[in-house]
């Protein structure tokens, strides 16, 4: 099915400005894992995609980036948006993707069906954009470490499984190989790069 250019919602207003700015933020979000950036530009964006996500979206996809978006985003109000306003190839195989948007997030259990790059071309690795449920402050915390950290800092996220966590850990010998991670709610984004390690925050 095909949507009509008319039908679908907008992206940004002043494409060439809000997208720097948008790039700015998903930078100062990878380079500070751990650390919550409100996103300047939330553009209106078809159901179920959220408005963090098409931000970023439509500042890291273009038509030289394969993107993959899970079942749930597979609509046909959310494949005619991406593909009218970045021209980006959507793929159907997770691991064919430069960038992967998931709404699903307990589904997120196999992190290996991405491309993990190589030794000799990390850049290879694929970047998930990951659209958070709505979050619960008494979920377990994780104590983050790695570059841009200062020491260790806590991050309390809801709604990813045990197994995306482990995946993660799995991968750190395996670097400089392995997938970063823009964490999104509605209006906000977090980084998870490859270099942080995340372990479960200790009770008590």
């Amino acid at each position: 099915m095909t949507l009509a250019a008319s039908s679908l919602t907008p992206g940004f207003s002043d494409a060439v400005h809000q997208s720097q700015a948008v790039f700015r933020c998903a930078l100062t979000a990878l380079s500070r894992p751990g650390q919550w950036a409100t996103v300047p530009h939330l553009p209106p964006a078809p159901a179920p995609l959220s408005a963090a996500a098409a931000a970023m979206i439509l500042t890291l996809a273009d038509m030289d980036t394969p993107l993959w978006l899970d079942p749930v985003l597979s609509t046909p109000e959310v494949t005619g948006w991406v593909r009218f306003h970045t021209g980006a190839p959507l793929v159907s195989l997770p691991e064919q993707a430069a960038f992967a948007v998931i709404a699903d997030c307990a589904a997120l259990t196999a992190l290996d069906r991405f491309s993990l790059g190589t030794a000799e071309a990390p850049d290879l690795a694929a970047t998930l954009i990951v659209q958070l449920p709505p979050q619960d402050a008494t979920s377990p915390a994780r104590t983050l470490t790695g570059p841009g950290i200062d020491g260790s800092l806590s991050l309390t996220v809801s709604g990813l499984p045990d197994a995306f966590w482990a995946d993660r850990e799995a991968f750190a010998p395996l670097f400089p190989q392995g997938v970063d991670v823009l964490l999104t709610t509605p209006e906000a984004v977090c980084g998870l790069p490859r270099t942080t390690h995340a372990t479960l925050t200790a009770a008590g």
